[in-house]
C-alpha cells in the first residue's frame, strides 16, 4: 500500500475514532476515504486527514451534531493579505512577513521584526521556520500543529547569532479548521477580531510588560516610557528563545491580524480598533488602510502585517 495512506485501523488508532465511527463519517460525507478498493471495499485515508479526524473526535466528545461538525471542519481562510513598508525614518528594512498555504487546507501567517546589525535575519527566520514546519507536517499523523511548530522553532533557534547585537522577534499563526495555533516570541502581535470586538491573543515580551504584571508600573506609565520596546525575550544571544504556544477557537467571519510594532505601537489603539471592526471584506484594501494609518502617525519604524479572514 502507498506509504502515504493509512488503513482504517491505523487512522482509528491515531485519531481516537473507532473504525465503526469512521465508516459512519465516510458514508455521511464528513470524512471520505482517499481511496476505496473497488473489489474488497478496503478503505485508505491520507495522512493529511488525521487532523480532520482528530477534530471530529474532539467535537463529538463535546456532544456536537454531525451537521455542525461538518460546518466547523470546512472552515478555511477566506482570503489573506499582507503589507510590508520601510517606514519613513528607517534606512533598512528589517521586518519580514509571510503567508503560505500548507497541506491539509491550513494557512500560515508569520511576521518577524529584526534588530541589530544583521539586516536579513528576519526573512531568513521566516523561510527557515516555514520550510521546517512543512517538513514536519509531512512526516505523518503524529505531527500535530503545535508540535510541528515547536519542532520548526528549534530549527529557527540555530540561526540566532552566538554573540553580538542581532536578533529578531517571531510570531506565527496557523489557521486550521476552527482552531488558530500560535507560536510567539517578542513584541510582534496576534490580534483576533470576532465581529466588533478586538482580542489580543499574544502578550508582548518586554521588560516593562513584566513590571506591569508585577504591579510596579501602570499601563499608562508604559505607554509614555522611552524603554517600552526593550525586549526581555527574543531570538537573540543571551535571551530566552522558547516561544509561547497558544490555541484559540475560530468562528466564521473572524479576522486574524499579525503585526510588528511598527503598526500596533504607533497607531492610536482606538483608530486601529475602528479600522479592524468596520467589516471590510477586501483584505488587500484593509492592509493598505492599516499601512496608511502607521505612515500617517509618522512611520518611525518598519511595518509588517498579515491578515486572514475565516
Amino acid at each position: 500500500m502507498d506509504e502515504t495512506l493509512l488503513s482504517i485501523g491505523e487512522l482509528a488508532a491515531v485519531s481516537g475514532l473507532s473504525p465503526k465511527a469512521l465508516r459512519l463519517y465516510a458514508d455521511s460525507g464528513l470524512l471520505v476515504p482517499r481511496r476505496v478498493d473497488p473489489f474488497t471495499g478496503y478503505r485508505s485515508y491520507g495522512t493529511d486527514q488525521v487532523q480532520r479526524a482528530r477534530l471530529i473526535a474532539a467535537l463529538r466528545g463535546l456532544g456536537m451534531g454531525l451537521a455542525r461538525i461538518g460546518v466547523l471542519c470546512d472552515l478555511e481562510a477566506d482570503g489573506a493579505a499582507s503589507a510590508l513598508h520601510l517606514g519613513l525614518e528607517r534606512a533598512a528594512q528589517q521586518d519580514a512577513v509571510l503567508i503560505r498555504e500548507l497541506p491539509g487546507r491550513q494557512v500560515l501567517l508569520a511576521v518577524a521584526d529584526g534588530f541589530g546589525s544583521t539586516v536579513d535575519l528576519a526573512p531568513r527566520i521566516l523561510s527557515t521556520f516555514t520550510a521546517a514546519l512543512e517538513c514536519e507536517l509531512g512526516t505523518g499523523p503524529s505531527a500535530t500543529p503545535l508540535t510541528a511548530m515547536e519542532t520548526a522553532w528549534s530549527a529557527v533557534e540555530t540561526l540566532v547569532p552566538a554573540d553580538g547585537d542581532a536578533g529578531s522577534t517571531l510570531t506565527a499563526a496557523m489557521l486550521e479548521g476552527d482552531r488558530l495555533h500560535v507560536a510567539h516570541l517578542g513584541d510582534t502581535r496576534v490580534v483576533l477580531v470576532p465581529g466588533e470586538q478586538v482580542e489580543h491573543v499574544t502578550q508582548d515580551h518586554t521588560r516593562l510588560r513584566s513590571l506591569v504584571e508585577a504591579g510596579r508600573l501602570s499601563p499608562e506609565e508604559v505607554a509614555a516610557h522611552p524603554d517600552r520596546a526593550v525586549l526581555n525575550r527574543a531570538l537573540a544571544a543571551g535571551a530566552p528563545t522558547a516561544p509561547d504556544l497558544l490555541v484559540r477557537r475560530l468562528s466564521p467571519g473572524d479576522l486574524v491580524l499579525l503585526a510588528t510594532d511598527g503598526l500596533h505601537a504607533v497607531v492610536d489603539p482606538a483608530a486601529l480598533t475602528g479600522a479592524l471592526t468596520v467589516g471590510a471584506e477586501d483584505l488587500e484594501a484593509l492592509a493598505d488602510s492599516l499601512l496608511e494609518l502607521a505612515l500617517a502617525a509618522g512611520g518611525p519604524d518598519n511595518i509588517a502585517l498579515a491578515l486572514a479572514r475565516v
